[in-house]
């Protein structure tokens, strides 16, 4: 495991994410699943132990490694249950196939509420700020409902 670690580490710091939580091994040993921030979001990564190289799985909103489970189809593959959340959406358990395709949403917790609610558009900025660095930021528009009354 040390040797796994090691070549995990030497990978890490080849991108330009920042670690913010716990790995996590595969159930074959093959893959180390983590979360890294990667412009303000919170992306679910796999680093390939055999390939020493490390790959976004999912990267819009927020996502957190849960576990793996068989693929109901009976065909023995494994999938990724993870939580995902964004601006417009609480958390919910979501899965995908190891590379990251194939998103199924698995929980609808907040469906009801959801559909009750009417958000704006969100904006990803990003520009150079005062000592010449990037700097992103959101910008959240309010949604009007206007009511037209004539004169």
């Amino acid at each position: 495991m040390n040797a796994i670690l090691t070549l995990f580490e030497s990978c890490f710091h080849a991108v330009s994410t920042r670690f913010s939580r716990c790995c996590f091994r595969s159930l074959d040993d093959s893959k180390l699943y983590f979360s890294a921030d990667i412009r303000s979001r919170s992306a679910l990564c796999a680093a390939s132990v055999a390939r020493g190289s490390i790959t976004p799985l999912i990267e819009d909103g927020s996502n957190g490694y849960v576990g793996e489970i068989l693929d109901e189809k009976g065909e023995g593959q494994v999938r990724i249950v993870y939580t995902h959340s964004s601006l417009t959406q609480p958390a919910e358990l979501w899965s995908c196939d190891g590379e990251g395709g194939d998103r199924r949403q698995l929980t609808f917790l907040n469906s009801k509420r959801l559909g009750e609610i009417r958000f704006g558009p969100q904006h990803d900025l990003r520009f150079v700020g005062a000592k010449d660095e990037w700097v992103q930021a959101w910008l959240l528009k309010r949604r009007f409902n206007a009511i037209l009354t004539p004169f």
